[in-house]
């Protein structure tokens, strides 16, 4: 299994559009197979949206998706786009699995 982690900065006004922002990722890359995926507010403009996916393979493709989706949204002030680090990797074990 691996896990995607998008982290970014975003004007804190705007916490509703973000959610409907992730909301609408996943809804573009459930195709690609994410098993889930959530949206982790850390507070003071920081958030994560965290998704997992069956193979390395899908979660390449939804990556390349994705990131022209936050591209998108911070030509759109949605956030700020010098903070978006998107990484992913390898499921090490699921404590809940």
């Amino acid at each position: 299994m691996h896990c995607t982690i998008t982290t970014f900065d975003y004007p804190a006004d705007k916490r509703g559009e973000v959610e409907a922002f992730c909301r609408s990722i996943a809804d573009k890359v459930k195709d690609l197979g994410p098993k889930t995926s959530v949206l982790v507010d850390f507070g003071a403009g920081k958030a994560a949206n965290v998704a997992l996916y069956a193979s390395a393979a899908e979660a390449e493709a939804a990556t390349l998706g994705a990131m022209a989706l936050y591209e998108a949204a911070g030509k759109a002030g949605l956030l700020n786009p010098q903070s978006v680090d998107r990484r992913h990797g390898t499921v090490m074990f699921d404590y809940l699995g």
